[in-house]
């Protein structure tokens, strides 16, 4: 078992997917599974089952014996990627020595940003720290990206050498910024750019590396015409999330149908133009992807921009499967409208943490099986709206705890056979 440990933007995934595509022949089966903090867990486990055992997880209850007979029986290769403590044991259950003790050449790697998420599963010689890239390497890496050569030319060798200094090694940061300084061509605009690189202010994001990073990848942000920040902001938030089929976004074709609009703006080159600047790239399936710690950043501007709106109304937004953990960040939304969402399938549990929230209407949700446990934090919710959610199964126990609440309304909730004892 290993586990390769760094912040976000040093390159974890790329190493162990690269790694994943040498070694993946040599074992019997194999699952690579992609940004699993981000993803449900149940959508996780369905993945590893169907590319373990070749079969649909149709009983989520019988999960861990399906995955160690898999692990057991067959020589397989499991990587998890950008995964947290809790959903290590719930991918592995709490007998990790079964797992350590496999004799079939069976091996898992794992990949997260904190060493205390896996040391109570792997041992310290199992910890595989990531450090920034070296000087040659970054300066490399810098220049392919802002001088389509391997090397800076003469006059900017200088100041060339002070940028890859403040991008300190990360390969995400040398490459947003080397594109975003691509598009400067002289002298003074470099030393511009340098000047905005070391007095980027903090960001306020969940921790001090997320702080400096996303200071600096928001100076490419803003450097963009208004056009090409909303579709990096939607591309953020809406179309590089996973979706039902466990594929990230979607096709660069269905983006460009949504962006579509009677006017003289072109999304065909606002697209490009995110892409030459290494804001958005696509994946081998054709769907549009963006790093997590930009998508991060993306949903982080986007919840600042309406984070005082008291009003937030998704309603007949067809296409939307689930909405970003990011939303327990509305800390003054008073109403959540998301009527006729007929694809949503699920809340994230950080609704709970919007404590003025007084209405949340998912009337006609129909795609909606059940609710976040956390509903019973929101003490001032006085309307639950859940008519016509007909695959709604039930309701969470903890919907007792809300005092205030004066209407629900379960009208052709045709799934649910009883009501929570605490009601």
């Amino acid at each position: 078992m290993l586990a390769v440990v760094g912040m976000g933007g040093i390159g974890k995934t790329t190493l162990v997917k690269k790694l994943y595509h040498q070694i993946h022949a040599d074992f019997k089966r194999s699952s690579f599974l992609e940004n699993v903090k981000e993803n449900n867990i149940v959508e996780v486990k369905n993945k590893i089952i169907m590319d373990l055992c070749d079969s649909k997880l149709e009983d989520p209850t019988i999960y861990l014996r399906c995955f160690e007979e898999c692990w057991t029986e067959m020589k397989v290769l499991v990587v998890i990627d950008d995964v947290k403590e809790t959903q290590i044991i719930e991918l592995l259950g709490d007998d990790i020595d079964g797992i350590k003790r496999s004799e079939n050449g069976s091996r898992l790697i794992m990949t997260g940003r904190n060493w205390k998420d896996f040391q109570n599963v792997i041992l310290e010689d199992g910890k595989f720290e990531m450090d920034g890239l070296n000087e040659h390497q970054a300066m490399e890496l810098f220049s392919w990206k802002a001088f389509r050569q391997p090397t800076p030319p003469r006059d900017f060798a200088s100041i060339t050498n002070e940028v890859v200094d403040a991008c300190q090694g990360l390969p995400l940061s040398l490459e947003v910024t080397g594109s975003w300084l691509f598009t400067k061509k002289s002298p003074q605009e470099w030393k511009e750019g340098l000047s905005l690189l070391k007095n980027a202010k903090p960001f306020g994001g969940d921790c001090i590396e997320n702080d400096k990073l996303w200071g600096r990848l928001r100076i490419s942000y803003i450097d963009l015409a208004y056009e090409d920040r909303e579709m990096f902001l939607d591309i953020a938030c809406f179309f590089s999330e996973y979706n039902s089929k466990f594929e990230r976004g979607v096709t660069v074709q269905k983006a460009l149908q949504i962006w579509k609009v009677p006017s003289q703006y072109s999304s065909t080159s606002s697209l490009q133009n995110l892409m030459d600047r290494s804001l958005v790239k696509v994946n081998d399936k054709g769907n549009l992807a963006m790093h997590d710690q930009l998508r991060d950043m993306g949903r982080r501007i986007n919840i600042r921009s309406i984070s005082s709106s008291s009003t937030l109304d998704l309603s007949h937004c067809k296409s939307i499967e689930s909405l970003a953990t990011t939303l327990g960040d509305l800390k003054h939304l008073r109403e959540l409208m998301l009527e006729r969402c007929e694809n949503l399938k699920e809340l994230p549990q950080s609704i709970g943490s919007i404590s003025s929230l007084s209405i949340l209407n998912l009337s006609w949700c129909k795609s909606i099986e059940s609710l976040p446990t956390t509903l019973g934090d929101l003490k001032h919710l006085t309307k639950l709206m859940l008519e016509g959610c007909e695959n709604l199964k039930e309701l969470p126990q903890s919907i007792g705890n809300i005092s205030s609440l004066s209407r629900l309304d379960l009208s052709y909730c045709k799934s649910i056979e009883s009501l929570p004892t605490t009601l």
